[in-house]
């Protein structure tokens, strides 16, 4: 009877450690969890950030192709001109 009574107080000792053990393990899933929707969220954050990135460089390509286009405009105006004035004055 009394290596009964030691089994069952042996198994209950087993049986809270395991406990222990599970509420560990289960504590370490949930701040797992909240790590990984933590980085989650990070993640999304940085994404848009890129988003807004790519749109400010796009829009800053459109600007520099339209200032460009009306340089080389200019530009061709003025040879235009310049090619006027000297066949007028040479030719």
């Amino acid at each position: 009877m009394k290596e009964a009574r030691n089994e069952v107080e042996r198994q209950k000792a087993e049986l809270a450690n395991f406990k222990g053990q599970v509420d560990l393990l289960e504590k370490q899933v949930k701040e797992a969890r909240n790590e990984v929707d933590r980085q989650k969220a990070e993640l999304a954050k940085l994404s848009e950030q890129i988003v807004g990135h790519a749109q400010e460089m796009a829009a800053a390509k459109d600007l520099h192709d339209q200032e460009m286009a009306a340089a080389a405009e200019r530009h061709a105006h003025e040879m235009d001109k310049v090619k006027m004035e000297y066949s007028l004055k040479y030719l």
